[in-house]
């Protein structure tokens, strides 16, 4: 009997080996969770570009439909070329341009000298005049 338990007791011995089956298990459900809580599509701020209108000899002085406001380094304000004193001015002179119009996006171009907070603010009374959507002007990229 003394042989049997020992055989018995050297069948029984610990194994130091980890059990790796559990880990994985965890693993794979964590990486579903991470994948079903992330995003699937990518969020960001919709840009609008505006295109350079063609080159045509026949019509030069045609009015352009394309609204863009203008910041120069002294803090002046232009509505397509034309002198504007304030922010409340704009705001009512879009105000009376959006009435006709259904594509109310407008375009702003600042100094490269200003602050953005002055920009900021030319920003806010376009979106006050009716503006929904404002793009930003830059220089070319080469």
């Amino acid at each position: 009997m003394k042989t049997r338990t020992r055989k018995h007791v050297a069948t029984k011995r610990f194994q130091s080996q980890i059990n790796i089956t559990p880990l994985i298990d965890v693993l794979l459900v964590l990486l579903v969770i991470f994948m079903v809580i992330t995003p699937v599509t990518p969020t960001g701020l919709d840009a609008a570009i505006p295109t350079p209108a063609p080159v045509s000899q026949t019509t030069p002085n045609t009015k352009p439909d394309t609204l863009i406001l203008s910041v120069d380094e002294g803090g002046a304000i232009e509505l397509n070329h034309s002198n504007v004193k304030s922010t409340a001015e704009v705001t009512s002179q879009l105000q009376d341009i959006f009435k006709t119009r259904s594509d109310r996006t407008i375009f702003v171009q600042g100094a490269k000298s200003l602050d953005f907070d002055v920009i900021a603010h030319v920003i806010d009374a376009a979106i006050g005049g009716g503006a929904s959507r404002v793009g930003l002007l830059t220089e070319e990229i080469r």
